[in-house]
């Protein structure tokens, strides 16, 4: 539930998107999107237990369940009340000339990783994120199979916690209580992420360039966002995607892995990478711990 003594308060700050955040606003912020992943995450896994649900079908291809629909619902109703505009997948999104203009507003997934959800391997995610100015600033990502949340802010680092020991929704009790990223383990190998659904050529090819590089390059897979977790966590140092995804499927991904001191850069220009563009389409990216 959202802290009663925010409930004014989102109104005053963000009547007028022109005002900017300070870092000490973010803890609010927190307290409302995470209030909307716990919520979310219960419900998500209500229908993963069942033994059948609804499953349909995108006019690209792409299968989307009750599960989708109800988290969306959910965390829209409460992300909401902060003010701020929403991209979420599974809702209309406004034309680029009017969130051209947007110098805040959260993006968001309410299922990553519906085909993991579909084969029951619990490989999916709930990824909700703030971006100010087309980078994201702000993310949370929960593992509602495996009872776990992941969040991170560049000012106050990135976190892991258990689902189960969250017990009161307050953002500095929360970061007291979790675990700080990334947990630094030596490793003799280059560890390198990789999609368990989108494997293809060009990632082999990196691979395989890596490889005349290192003594031992080491492949991880996991699906949906589970890989930017990799990333913070310290359990893997790069994790590669050619092929195209969505902006809602990296954003709080990229601000977790930025918050433990990991970056992404677009590929094959390895320039920045942003948000908000006119097509919310990404194309190919490299996450990395190296420098």
């Amino acid at each position: 539930m959202l802290l009663l003594k925010y409930r004014n308060y989102f109104h005053s700050i963000f009547s007028n998107f022109e005002k900017h955040l300070t870092m000490a606003q973010i803890p609010p912020l927190f307290e409302t999107a995470l209030s909307a992943i716990l919520e979310a995450s219960a419900e998500i896994m209500k229908i993963y237990g069942q033994n059948q649900f609804d499953l349909q079908y995108k006019s690209d291809e792409s299968p989307v369940t009750q599960a989708d629909i109800k988290s969306s619902e959910i965390i829209c109703k409460h992300l909401e009340k902060t003010g701020l505009p929403i991209i979420c997948e599974e809702t209309n999104i406004e034309d680029y000339t009017t969130r051209k203009s947007w110098e805040y507003f959260w993006l968001v997934d309410p299922l990553d990783g519906t085909k993991e959800f579909i084969s029951r391997n619990g490989e999916f995610t709930i990824n909700v994120a703030l971006v100010h100015l087309k980078m994201p600033i702000l993310g949370l990502l929960t593992i509602p199979a495996k009872g776990l949340l992941y969040w991170g802010d560049k000012q106050n680092g990135a976190y892991r916690i258990k689902l189960s020991d969250i017990h009161q929704i307050d953002y500095n009790e929360l970061c007291q209580k979790a675990v700080k990223l990334p947990i630094v383990k030596k490793t003799k190998s280059l560890r390198v992420m990789v999609s368990r659904s989108h494997l293809d050529d060009k990632t082999m090819d990196y691979i395989q360039e890596l490889r005349t590089k290192h003594k031992k390059v080491e492949c991880i897979s996991a699906g949906s966002s589970l890989k930017f977790c990799y990333i913070a966590e310290g359990e893997a140092d790069i994790y590669l995607r050619f092929s195209p995804t969505m902006e809602w499927d990296t954003a709080a991904g990229h601000a977790i892995i930025e918050a433990s001191g990991a970056y992404m850069v677009q590929m094959p220009s390895k320039s920045a990478f942003y948000y908000n563009k006119k097509s919310l389409r990404n194309e190919g990216f490299i996450v990395s711990r190296n420098s």
